[in-house]
């Protein structure tokens, strides 16, 4: 970063009377912006010497990507980090390409010198990694067993798409037609003849609400060979990616039944036939099958490994199957705060790889040695790994994302009128809400783990709230400016804490087996959240001094929402169903169902009269990409009614639902959020 600066400017970032006033400013001080060269270029050097490491380049693939799109685009159109800073400018080419040639040299330099950095560590030495892709929309890779072909999906302008490559040749073939419908999840079957993916559905069966599903969540399994011949439909109902016994004829995959909270490990054929559940999980101990997750068959067709959480603490781990004495065992005992995902079998079957961290800012990916069980990180750079497959020769594939998320403020919800509060990288992943006094309160994660911080509106005086190395999350404010009360798992479990609005006198209120989404009653009372007891979640209060837990209502429901008046309390229910209770009894005053594909957001209109909820552009599918716009539903039954206008490409929009609305309702305070993926593949040199 500091040769890259001064190539473009001319000097050094960092200048001082004395060698004290010099390491004073390289720790306190922001680099000056340079005079006389083109924005993108001089956002791109100050980027290079954030003081994070986490908001700086991961890699000089990425630097190079930045600058070699300014002959493009404008990088703040597209790069959510830079936008405060964003206007409109024109392009010096010439420079840009420039500074390619001379960051080529200095990639080769920095490549030269990762690779003798990295002798020093014992396990990640041995991986080689190398980017396939740099345009920033490549995820979800697959490896085919033979280590000829990669499948991965593609994103851009709304539309999604599979695509295969053959490594040999690099010539590249789409395996799907660019569509708005979501295709993802590739997977080779061992011969690496077929190829199998998931979509969601257009047109789900009729009884889709009864099991507990959204519209757009609906998942089904396609298959297609590579070289020729038609797509078929494999399963019309799936919750996990699928994997392959080693010889070849069955398959396995894990489907949850949202409305009966049960998930089954299913064993089948290839073609969807013969299907036989080997093992089920009732809630609160869960099987993680979301998104690209899923079960890996051992090589030796012995075992399957997958990811799971069990209530006693509510970790996330590595679990075997052993199918041979059907019986169930966990392989790792560490507890990583944000996930550990992707476990798959090295085609050796000596050890298993997958994803794991303790923030949602940088997934690595480790090695769990087999039978040993000793786990060792292999990926030696600051990447954040998501999606991994493996093949001969103990090949890795991985998807590299730099994701970034911040807030931003919409006077009356006007998109016209957005802008960000705040610099950041990961502000608010997990959770934000309105404070008094122009503020807010939100979760930050750059001290290495999820903490709950508080800022003016204008984005000034930021405080920490929270040190403690367990996640705290979801913080709610009391409206009569004393407490600030957050999910933690600090002792061991998500419960219920309080502390006052400037961080000090931090104390659990909540002792349940998983105590979460915490609101303020707006008389500053009462504290409602969502206590998941045995099987199913429920909503309790505690007094906000502390006290006595009490169930509210039995109504299985989640996400609880204060009305403004304190009288009566909403909760999210199954089957995009809002159920109004009233606090007083306890006593179901009425549901109010909203469209299917939707989510409520947990708030209310200023005079109680609707509730607000999100939705995605019609076009838009499962919410993963999409723009979010809000809508209100009044009570007593009428039309819905849109609130915000945000449109696809507006530099305001966001994919997700992370929101809060001021209680006057002139203020919407979301969660911005967007994301760069490219394909890495990784070899071991022993």
């Amino acid at each position: 970063g500091v040769v890259f600066y001064e190539m473009v400017a001319g000097r050094r970032p960092f200048a001082g009377a004395s060698t004290k006033d010099i390491l004073r400013s390289i720790i306190e001080d922001e680099c000056p912006p340079i005079d006389g060269c083109p924005e993108d270029v001089g956002i791109v050097a100050q980027k290079s010497l954030r003081k994070s490491k986490e908001d700086r380049y991961q890699t000089i693939e990425y630097l190079i990507s930045d600058l070699r799109d300014i002959n493009k685009e404008p990088i703040l159109d597209r790069a959510p980090a830079y936008r405060q800073f964003m206007a409109p400018v024109r392009y010096h080419k010439m420079l840009a390409v420039g500074l390619l040639c001379i960051l080529a040299i200095m990639a080769a330099g920095i490549f030269g010198l990762k690779r003798l950095s990295s002798s020093s560590r014992d396990n990640s030495a041995r991986w080689a990694s190398s980017f396939l892709t740099t345009t920033g929309h490549a995820m979800d890779p697959a490896i085919s067993p033979d280590g000829k072909y990669i499948a991965y999906r593609a994103e851009e302008a709304g539309m999604v798409h599979l695509r295969l490559r053959d490594l040999t040749t690099g010539k590249e073939t789409q395996i799907t037609s660019p569509d708005k419908q979501f295709v993802f999840d590739p997977v080779f079957t061992p011969d690496s003849k077929y190829v199998y993916y998931e979509a969601i559905a257009v047109d789900p069966p009729s009884d889709y609400p009864g099991r507990g599903f959204p519209k757009n969540y609906w998942r089904e399994l396609y298959r297609r060979p590579l070289e020729s011949g038609a797509t078929e439909r494999v399963l019309d109902y799936v919750t996990s990616k699928v994997t392959f016994s080693p010889d070849g004829p069955r398959m396995a995959f894990i489907r949850a039944d949202l409305s009966r909270h049960v998930g089954s490990l299913i064993i089948s054929d290839i073609d969807g036939g013969n299907q036989v559940t080997i093992a089920e999980r009732r809630a609160p101990n869960y099987f993680h099958e979301f998104y690209s997750s899923g079960p890996s068959w051992s090589p030796d067709g012995t075992r399957l490994v997958y990811v799971a959480s069990d209530a006693a603490d509510g970790f996330r781990r590595i679990f075997e199957f052993d199918l041979t004495s059907n019986t169930e065992r966990p392989l790792t005992s560490d507890r990583w705060d944000h996930s550990v995902d992707s476990p798959v079998w090295l085609p050796d079957g000596k050890g298993i790889v997958f994803v794991a961290s303790k923030t949602s800012m940088s997934n690595a990916i480790f090695e769990l040695t087999y039978p040993g069980l000793d786990v060792h990180q292999i990926s030696g750079d600051a990447n954040k790994y998501m999606t991994i497959g493996a093949s001969v020769g103990n090949v890795v594939i991985a998807d590299s994302v730099a994701d970034y998320i911040n807030i931003w403020i919409a006077p009356n919800g006007d998109n016209t009128r957005a802008r960000p509060i705040m610099a950041a990288r990961h502000d608010s992943r997990y959770g934000l809400a309105s404070a008094p006094g122009d503020r807010v309160v939100f979760s930050r994660e750059t001290s290495g783990n999820s903490d709950i911080w508080i800022a003016n509106l204008d984005g000034s005086d930021q405080r920490q709230l929270t040190t403690d190395p367990g996640r705290d999350q979801q913080p709610a404010a009391a409206s009569d400016g004393r407490y600030v009360v957050f999910q933690s798992n600090r002792s061991g479990k998500d419960h219920v804490w309080r502390m006052d609005i400037d961080g000090s006198n931090q104390q659990q209120l909540t002792f349940g087996v998983a105590d979460r989404n915490p609101v303020v009653s707006p008389d500053s009372q009462w504290i409602l959240y969502a206590a998941l007891e045995s099987d199913k979640p429920t909503i309790w209060k505690v007094p906000i001094d502390g006290g006595l837990a009490q169930k509210i209502s039995d109504e299985e429901c989640g996400m609880p929402g204060f009305s403004h008046d304190g009288k009566t309390l909403a909760c999210s229910a199954v089957g995009n169903r809002v159920v109004l209770i009233s606090f007083e009894n306890g006593q179901i005053i009425k549901t109010v169902q909203l469209p299917q594909g939707t989510w409520w957001d947990g708030s209310w209109t200023p005079d109680d009269r609707a509730i607000r909820y999100g939705v995605t552009d019609a076009d838009a599918n499962w919410g993963l990409y999409g723009t979010f716009n809000w809508w209100m539903q009044p009570i007593d039954g009428g039309q819905p009614t849109q609130i915000t206008n945000f449109r696809p490409g507006d530099p305001a929009s966001t994919t997700t639902l992370v929101s809060s609305w001021s209680p006057d309702g002139k203020n919407l305070i979301y969660n911005h959020f967007e994301i760069k993926s490219d394909i890495v593949l990784m070899k071991n040199g022993e």
